[in-house]
């Protein structure tokens, strides 16, 4: 099914399960150079920087890395929030409707570009397993190191 807009713009609507997994480009390639700068590079190019003054505790290197997600959960109406993480599936459904991190690098080395494979994955803490799950999974060819995240939110799970 596709939906013309009144601009002349054609959206294709595909069942979300049926679509390839997000892999935007403007996701990758975070690099840092020697300055101390943040840089964004997409496909051999650099598209733009965060200046080093804005992250003058990371200006030279970083004793760690971290990913995360978090929501705010005022218990509003005496229940939990609404709002979803990830996808809004569970990390045990994987790659059919988890959301998911992949080839997660990290570049070693100020003078050129070395990535390498985090040496240690840990999975921090967790507030409700019956709201939100995180699932860390073993090295794989396509994926590298990887975990899996989501959860619906406030349901019949997480009341």
């Amino acid at each position: 099914m596709s939906i013309r807009q009144s601009e002349d713009d054609v959206i294709d609507c595909i069942d979300i399960y049926q679509q390839p997994a997000f892999d935007h480009p403007l996701l990758k390639d975070h690099k840092i150079e020697a300055k101390g700068n943040w840089w964004l590079e997409l496909g051999g190019e650099i598209v733009g920087y965060w200046p080093a003054q804005i992250f003058t505790h990371l200006s030279r290197s970083a004793a760690r890395v971290q990913w995360g997600g978090e929501i705010i959960n005022t218990r509003a109406d005496d229940h939990h929030t609404t709002t979803q993480m990830g996808s809004g599936h569970f990390a045990s459904e994987r790659h059919s409707k988890a959301a998911l991190f992949y080839n997660l690098l990290l570049n070693t080395r100020e003078d050129s570009p070395t990535f390498q494979r985090p040496g240690y994955v840990s999975i921090a803490g967790l507030s409700n397993g019956n709201c939100y799950s995180l699932l860390r999974s073993q090295y794989q060819k396509n994926f590298g190191d990887h975990f899996f995240y989501g959860g619906p939110g406030y349901s019949r799970s997480c009341p």
